[in-house]
């Protein structure tokens, strides 16, 4: 965490390589209180206040990337799984053939 208005450290939190061996493709939720990280177990839910793990979201499932948008949490796991943010529910999922790690923007259907 960084003082944005002074630029100095105020807490450190160490965080594994990603489900990949590769450093984790993390997200921020949109109220910047929660941040999220692939691992080879889920996407832990970290506290942005105290750097401390809340939850862990679609455990057991080895996920490459997260995006967040508004409520919804967007997953590379072998396929992009949509999950509710507050819940973890998964609401869909749709195959991709993509690499991992190379989730990088989703933009809703006009």
């Amino acid at each position: 965490a960084i003082d944005a208005d002074e630029g100095r450290i105020l807490r450190t939190g160490r965080i594994r390589r990603g489900a990949i061996g590769a450093p984790p493709r993390l997200a921020v939720a949109p109220d910047g209180a929660t941040l999220y990280v692939p691992s080879a177990g889920g996407v832990v839910a970290v506290a942005t206040a105290t750097l401390s793990p809340r939850a862990t979201l679609l455990r057991g499932h080895r996920v490459s990337a997260v995006l967040a948008r508004g409520r919804r949490l967007f997953v590379q796991n072998g396929a992009v799984a949509t999950l509710d943010a507050a819940s973890g529910r998964v609401l869909s999922r749709t195959a991709t053939s993509a690499p991992a790690a190379t989730l990088a923007a989703v933009v809703p259907a006009a």
